[in-house]
């Protein structure tokens, strides 16, 4: 109930904008709503479809260091832009077999992401993920690791999953490796005592309790 600018669906991303300004990513109502930096409500803009502008499965967004807009449109297997006003200018579309997810600002515009990959080497396929970056069309111009993160000086660290080590390597924006570390993975198996002492009663009736009471408390 009340102003339906303020009324969400499921907010699956936001970002801050250059400007300070906030963008929301409202998956349900397929909408992208703008917000001061005080939580003024300013305008909206996105809807539900396949046309230009419009979203099916949205699941996040970026603001790229050129000031624009990207969404991740998972479903219809596109990166959707907007220019630095917001305004609509142009998507990247027939990923295969998906776009990039878990995006974010890359080098000169571009867009960094995770994608699943497959390759053949004779009668076997292979599948994963691989980590890249895509400016203007839907192969990727860089490819890195996976598991990664991108700080705000545009470098890459990527830390891939593995039973033997850990590991974590960095890039530039151009590719290049700034730095490989590594230390050995040990296993060590955890006594009874500990398992048993990360299991936890479960009462429904309790846990509603407590989810109230802390409602009224908060």
């Amino acid at each position: 109930m009340g102003d339906s600018n303020y009324v969400f669906g499921t907010i699956i991303d936001a970002a801050y904008l250059p400007d300070g300004r906030i963008a929301l990513l409202d998956a349900r109502k397929d909408r992208i709503s703008i917000f001061s930096a005080q939580g003024e409500f300013l305008f909206s803009f996105g809807d539900e479809g396949n046309g230009p502008g419009e979203y099916v499965e949205p699941v996040e967004l970026a603001v790229l260091d050129d000031g624009r807009l990207t969404v991740c449109d998972y479903m219809q297997q596109k990166l959707l832009f907007y220019d630095s006003l917001l305004n609509y200018s142009n998507e990247l579309s027939d990923f295969v077999p998906n776009p990039p997810h878990g995006i974010e600002n890359g080098n000169s515009g571009s867009v960094v992401g995770m994608q699943s990959h497959y390759y053949h080497e004779g009668e076997i396929t292979y599948f994963g993920l691989r980590l890249g970056s895509w400016s203007d069309s839907n192969g990727p111009d860089l490819i890195y690791a996976s598991a990664y993160t991108v700080p705000e000086d545009g470098r890459i660290y990527t830390a891939p999953t593995s039973c033997d080590e850990y590991s974590i390597t960095s890039y530039s924006p151009e590719g290049d490796t700034l730095f490989h570390l590594t230390e050995p993975y040990i296993r060590i198996a955890k006594t009874p005592e500990e398992i048993e002492s990360e299991y936890m009663p479960y009462n429904p009736n309790d846990y509603s309790k407590v989810i109230i009471l802390n409602i009224v408390e908060n």
